[in-house]
């Protein structure tokens, strides 16, 4: 029966809705509050499990008669887009929505439309209103609805003008209208443009849902839309999660918040974050106003780019240099008024460093209360070598740093690690990766909301006595204050020891109350959900409680067989060993990430994959144990209790250390009820973080699962359910088939996975594949454990169930070990992945795949086979792009024909194929302009280019420049490529829309060998023109080198690492898949050689300079992206970021006379920057510094360029000042020791 709700209830019901219009009390607009409820269409689409039709009728039902009057019921868009709403037609044909449309004139039910074809489907249905969707960025909108800004504003306008001709209303939507979470900040202008341009074509509002009221009035005033029309729309992907608002925004810093959380953002990247005095004003007068806000209680400070902060403006410093009076002071009192504002401040303050930072940088982060970083920044006291000491940050470096630790960073000007000075105790807190650093800071926001902020100010203000007058007394008297102010009345010690007796804790472990405080917390948000709308969602299932049969209030019994029992005390488990500690044969801590010995030695520290998850056999009912043969049972046996050991070892010390309290400060009189901790929240806001607050975390690696009936952690020793199966094998053949490997005809595939014919290694082995971008919940955050789990049981299965026997490798062997062995080479194990790689060519030439197939075999199985040896064919090409691991195929003993089209395989029918010898003649008119067989074709030119530049092949003495070279041959051969894939008459744009489907989508797989082949194309030209392998070609030349053939060499490079970039890019842009493992190496080599070109034109600011700039940035913004699916690709990333900050030293290799000689060290990194398996391996880039000969008669300064914001962008990078050598400027700097005896005094 439909009821409706009461009164009380409506402002419950609003957390659920997906937009709610609000108005500030100071701001001029209407009485009334207009409630648009866009759930059934917008809460919905996002949920992963298609809800039935009549689930969705009921819902739509239930928020009518709860009294909402405007409800967007669905979308019209295309089922394969969000199958969620594939039954729109059922709902708008569905009778009670004929009737309320036809009968109700107060009732609106607005449908989304995102085209003419759209609006037309619901205007047959009756529809009175629709609604247009478009984004004021270009980012969001290429990513989002997969056209531009104005083609958007096209089809909005197409849609309105036939509604209007229909009598039909149109609202309109604006998104990002703050910020893109592709293009950052959003201007103004871009918002009020679509904003107009939505009402000027006949919508009637441009509806939005504002996520902070104060921001939605300031726009509203600032674009001169009357309010009544607008609202605003925060759509910011990246953070979405910590629900941060836009408070105020400039050209230095953003200042956001969050409940009772407060975030200043430096946000001037291009320059570092250089602390300029207009920066220093914002950052003073927005700390000043949290500081005024009593609702505030935690300030975190923060940066966008890659640096934290470089310090001080030098430019500003130079003015003040030798001039003294007013110009020191002015400089001086600044820095010292921020520095002391953060450090007095009674609000705990957090940094959040995402990069390195120099001088006053590192002052602003060691000024706060507790400091969080990424583990690849670096901290730099650089200002010794400038002659100058850190006058202003001393008091905070050496407080937070120590003495010893202070003073040897100072003189020496080294950069320190965050490994260090975690081990000092400088730095709380170290993420691997910034996605970690993201959930460390929303953890740690968490822990600190069961802080009172009269408490932790009182905290603060004990550690400073400590410091400055320790064992004075000064610091009893201080005590005795503190101690008095703590018991007054209405303090918060009284709130809180009053909540404390109200709820006393039962005397067991800590873990097992923090439990059981989550399962109250559950059954308390789940008896919620139930009364507001479990009458409606009766389909789901997934809630572990039954319909209530008393008061919803009633609290459900605990038996004592209910509770698990408690951990037996006295007893230590044995932690895992990392590898690294096994093979040295010390004792290792097992602490996780990295363990003491690891730490000590900054080295990265790993775990054996089955030490990360649980072997455990049980499983789903209906999953198919992976059977392991009798040589593999013991090890499985032996794998599962070391695990076990591990993981319960782990969850103890993670849980114990995490925890507020300990065992033995809880209390004891009742043993038979647990209740929460008191928490001090100031207002209600505080939740919009959307941390968990039920368990404190002490990793982010930790997921903590809090619903009834689900495990601390999955196990994978078991094939996943039907349903995960089935999502992560259409994720294969969306992101993994034809990227660049094809080993499967998909309907086959599919089929044999249906009859149970699959072999257990190649199905592991796909499932493993595709994990990586696969965002199902199953995994949650286990992704990278299953991965390992799966690829380490598919591994066993190829030696178990293949290896051991006689005359069983077939062709699924062949394809699993060929699979296993990209996972590996791609996670660092590079060795592994080369034995893996030389077992399936191996297994091929065993098979006979390198001929053609029998006849009598079916053409699809005939096809199979020629798609999984030229697979494997590219992975042995593409992996020997080193110095020391060469190619074991050659062209010569490839007999079987080249792959068909990808369309004629789909549907099992016969291709014309052509031979790879056929396809290398001029004369062969095959009519093959892109695909597969091209894509080898380059392949094969790639491995000539590898043979000859990395592999030390050149057996002839002859010059590039000569007709006769083999390097005139490979360029000849990279013209007949040009010529196949026809480049320059068919950009990449266009190529895609020839691969679109019939609904628009792009058809992925058939488009991963176009931008597959043109990639390699260009990689054949960065490797044959790169700026240091034609030196080192030219060093073996005993002639004249001819200038122009230097500026070809300089000319081709520069033009196709920028044509790489660039196609990758726009290949992105429009919505392609760069699913291929080798671009991470594609872009790092191309995005290196624009660095060197970059840096040797940093003073010209030309057209070309710009491009360079401009190609460089989209190369690091390319691997960033990468870096979320692959874990090589964040280790380029690091090292493309490093080379960026130095290629100013490596000028000499664009010098055309060649005249230098390069530094052992330095030719050792660049040799590391185009070695393949070097990026896979190590993430650090290790460059020397440079010699700098230090001058005969008196010391000078080098010209650093700092004077402008561009400093960075004109390419010196900061790391500059910190590598200047030490023999330029040699003379005493007595200030730095005077600064350490004031340090002794606490002052």
């Amino acid at each position: 029966m439909l009821t409706r709700a009461p009164a009380s209830h409506l402002q419950r019901l609003s957390v659920f809705s997906s937009t709610e219009t609000r108005f500030p009390l100071n701001m001029a607009g209407p009485k009334t509050v207009r409630i648009v409820e866009v759930g059934p269409r917008d809460g919905l689409q996002n949920v992963k499990t298609v809800v039935d039709t009549s689930t969705k009728l009921e819902l739509i039902q239930r928020l009518q008669g709860a009294g909402l009057q405007n409800i967007e019921i669905t979308s019209v868009v295309s089922p394969k887009a969000i199958p969620q709403l594939a039954d729109c037609r059922k709902i708008l044909s569905a009778p009670v929505v004929k009737r309320w449309q036809q009968t109700d004139g107060t009732l609106r039910m607005p449908v989304l439309v995102p085209n003419t074809k759209g609006f037309r489907i619901a205007l047959e249905h009756g529809v009175r209103e629709v609604a247009v969707f478009v984004s004021a960025t270009e980012g969001f909108s290429r990513a989002n609805i997969n056209c531009t800004v104005d083609e958007s504003l096209e089809r909005a306008k197409q849609v309105a003008a036939e509604a209007s001709a229909a009598g039909v209303l149109v609202r309109g939507y604006v998104s990002c209208i703050f910020a893109d979470p592709f293009d950052g900040p959003t201007p103004l202008p871009a918002v009020s443009r679509a904003v107009r341009s939505l009402l000027d074509m006949g919508c009637y509002e441009a509806l939005a849902k504002p996520n902070d009221s104060r921001a939605g009035a300031a726009l509203a005033s600032k674009s001169k839309i009357s309010s009544t029309k607008s609202s605003s729309k925060i759509t910011d992907r990246r953070k979405e999660a910590l629900g941060w608002s836009v408070l105020q925004q400039s050209d230095n810093i953003v200042v956001r918040g969050a409940g009772a959380n407060g975030n200043i953002v430096l946000n001037k990247p291009r320059n570092g974050n250089t602390l300029t005095f207009p920066m220093i004003s914002e950052i003073i007068q927005a700390f000043k106003s949290f500081e005024s806000d009593a609702s505030i209680s935690r300030i975190l400070i923060s940066a966008n780019g890659k640096f934290f902060c470089t310090g001080m403006d030098l430019s500003q410093a130079a003015q003040a240099v030798g001039r003294g009076g007013d110009a020191s002071s002015k400089l001086f009192q600044a820095l010292t008024d921020l520095f002391e504002l953060i450090d007095k401040s009674p609000k705990v303050t957090i940094a959040c460093i995402q990069g390195p930072a120099f001088g006053g940088g590192i002052g602003l982060a060691f000024a706060c209360d507790i400091r969080i970083s990424i583990s690849s920044a670096s901290f730099t006291l650089s200002e010794a070598k400038l002659g100058m000491c850190p006058a202003v940050i001393s008091k905070y470096v050496i407080r937070e740093w120590g003495f010893g630790l202070s003073r040897e960073a100072m003189l020496t000007a080294r950069s320190l690690t965050a490994s260090e000075l975690k081990s000092a105790g400088a730095i709380s807190m170290v993420a691997e990766t910034p996605s970690e650093l993201d959930i460390i800071t929303k953890t740690l926001l968490a822990q600190l909301r069961h802080s009172s902020p009269g408490g932790s100010s009182m905290s603060k203000e004990l550690v400073k006595l400590s410091w400055r007058h320790a064992g004075k007394p000064e610091q009893r008297d201080g005590i005795s204050r503190l101690f008095k102010t703590m018991m007054e009345p209405g303090s918060d010690a009284v709130h809180g020891i009053a909540e404390f007796q109200q709820k006393p804790l039962p005397h067991i472990n800590v873990h097992r109350s923090l439990h059981f405080e989550a399962d109250e917390r559950v059954w308390g948000l789940s008896n919620y959900i139930h009364y507001i709308i479990s009458p409606c969602l009766k389909t789901v299932d997934n809630i572990n409680m039954a319909e209530p049969a008393e008061s919803s209030t009633t609290r459900p019994e605990r038996s004592p067989e209910s509770r698990s029992p408690p951990t037996t005390a006295g007893i230590k488990r044995i932690r895992q060993a990392c590898t690294s500690c096994r093979q040295k044969k010390i004792k290792c801590s097992g602490d996780r990430p990295r363990c003491i010995n690891c730490r000590r030695v900054m080295q990265r520290c790993q775990y054996e994959p089955y030490s990360a998850v649980s072997a455990s056999l049980s499983g789903n009912s209906t999953a198919l144990l992976l059977g392991l043969t009798k040589d593999t049972d013991l090890l499985q046996r032996i794998s599962m209790i070391e695990s076990k050991l591990a993981q319960l070892s782990d969850r103890e010390s993670q849980e114990f250390s995490s925890a507020a309290f300990n065992e033995a400060n809880l209390p004891m009189e009742d043993h038979n009820t647990v209740e929460e901790q008191p928490q001090f929240q100031l207002n209600e806001q505080e939740d919009v973080l959307g941390v968990p607050d039920l368990v404190n975390q002490s990793s982010p690696n930790i997921s903590t699962t809090w619903r009834s009936g689900s495990s601390q952690s999955q196990t994978f020793s078991t094939f996943p359910p039907d349903s995960v199966t089935q999502s992560l094998v259409d994720t294969f053949f969306q992101w993994c088939h034809n990227q660049p490997y094809s080993y499967f005809h998909e309907g086959s595939f599919r089929q044999k996975l249906a009859d149970g014919q699959l072999s257990k290694c190649v199905l592991l082995a796909v499932l493993a594949s595709s994990l990586r971008f696969s965002e199902h919940e199953y995994y949650r955050d286990n992704r990278s454990n299953a991965i390992e789990a799966y690829a380490r049981e598919a591994w066993l299965s190829v030696l178990g169930d293949h290896m051991t026997v006689e005359d069983s490798c077939n062709l699924e062997v062949a394809q699993a070990t060929n699979i296993l062995a990209i996972i590996d080479f791609t996670a660092g194990r590079t060795s592994s992945a080369w034995l893996k790689i030389g077992m399936a060519i191996r297994i091929a030439q065993d098979l006979q795949l390198m001929k053609e197939p029998s006849e009598t075999l079916p053409l699809v199985e005939q096809e199979e086979r020629r798609r999984s040896f030229w697979s494997i064919y590219l992975l042995d090409k593409l992996v020997s792009l080193g110095k020391h691991r060469h190619f074991a195929i050659l062209d010569e003993d490839c007999h079987v024909r080249l792959p068909c089209d990808e369309l004629t395989f789909r549907s099992g029918g016969w291709g014309q194929n052509v031979t790879l010898r056929q396809l290398l003649d001029w004369s062969t008119d095959v009519g093959v302009e892109s695909g597969f067989p091209v894509a080898i074709l380059a392949s094969s030119v790639l491995a000539r280019c590898t043979r000859r530049l990395l592999h030390d092949r050149n057996t002839d003495d002859t010059p590039p420049w000569d007709s006769k070279s083999e390097f005139a041959s490979i360029t000849s051969l990279l013209l007949l490529v040009e010529s196949r894939l026809q480049v320059d008459q068919h950009p990449i744009k266009s190529v895609v829309d020839t691969y679109r489907l019939d609904d628009g989508i792009i058809d992925h797989p058939a488009m991963g060998h176009v931008i597959f082949a043109r990639t390699v194309f260009h990689v054949c030209y960065c490797l044959l023109y790169h700026p240091f392998l034609v030196r080192e070609q030219i060093r073996k030349v005993k002639c004249q080198v001819p200038s122009s053939f230097m500026r070809l060499a300089s000319q081709k490079s520069y033009e196709h690492a920028r044509d790489l970039v660039n196609l990758l890019h726009d290949a992105e842009a429009v919505g392609c898949h760069l699913g291929a493992s080798f671009y991470a190496y594609s872009v790092c080599l191309a995005g290196s050689i624009l660095s060197l070109h970059m840096h040797a034109e940093k003073d010209t600011e030309s057209q070309r300079y710009l491009e360079l700039l401009s190609a460089t940035q989209d190369s690091i913004s390319i691997l960033e992206g990468m870096a979320k699916f692959w874990d090589h690709a964040s280790k380029i990333h690091h090292r493309l970021l490093t080379f960026n900050s130095n290629a100013y030293l490596f000028d000499s290799l664009l010098d055309s006379q060649l005249k230098s000689v390069m530094d052992p060290g330095w030719e050792r990194s660049l040799w590391s920057m185009v070695d393949y398996g070097e990026m896979c391996r190590e993430s650090n880039l290790s460059i020397p510094s440079p010699k700098i000969p230090a001058p005969s008669d008196s010391p000078s300064f080098p010209d650093l360029g700092l004077e402008s914001e561009q400093m960075l962008d004109m390419g010196l990078g900061v790391q500059q000042i910190s590598q200047i050598d030490d023999n330029l400027m040699n003379f005493d700097t007595p200030n730095i020791k005077y600064l350490l005896e004031l340090a002794s005094g606490g002052g």
